[in-house]
């Protein structure tokens, strides 16, 4: 199963929480319920860990990189910088993250935050439906921090994030 911006939305569009923790929390779960379905592709495929520990590691580090989510007018950033922090953990533990990697190259995360702003500022005039607002996130959060990522895998041949 590849990776699907339709599956990002659905997860999206369930977070709840009332205190800002519960809310990274699920951002968290979310990401990780979506990126479940990562699949190095090239040859046979080698799909990412179902390992509890290191989903949750690359969870911790996400959750930590969000705080202050709900008290900034910046929540763009912090979704980045909680993303950058998911691929930080990858690209430091690639053998943990999918079987036999030894070097995962993340994508270019730069550009999240400037293409959340116009996406959040046009979901905050509450005309769309949570489906369409989530989507229109997860359709921008899947083409910059899913693609280009090339996996070097031991027997030397290179795979790419699908």
């Amino acid at each position: 199963m590849a990776l699907t911006s339709a599956t990002l939305g659905a997860q999206l569009q369930a977070i709840s929480g009332s205190t800002e923790g519960a809310a990274i929390t699920a951002w968290s779960g979310a990401w990780a319920t979506y990126f479940a379905g990562a699949v190095a592709n090239k040859g046979g495929g080698v799909s990412f860990t179902t390992n509890p520990t290191t989903i949750a590691a690359a969870r911790a580090a996400m959750e930590s990189a969000m705080t202050g989510l709900s008290t900034s007018l910046e929540a763009d950033d912090k979704v980045q910088t909680g993303i950058i922090a998911w691929w930080d953990y990858l690209e430091a533990n690639p053998g943990a993250c999918f079987a036999d990697a030894i070097i995962i190259d993340k994508p270019d995360l730069t550009g999240i935050a400037a293409a959340l702003v116009p996406i959040f500022a046009d979901n905050q005039d509450n005309t769309h439906s949570a489906a369409v607002s989530c989507a229109a996130i997860a359709a921008s959060l899947h083409g910059t921090a899913a693609g280009n990522v090339i996996i070097f895998n031991l027997d030397d041949n290179s795979y790419e994030i699908a």
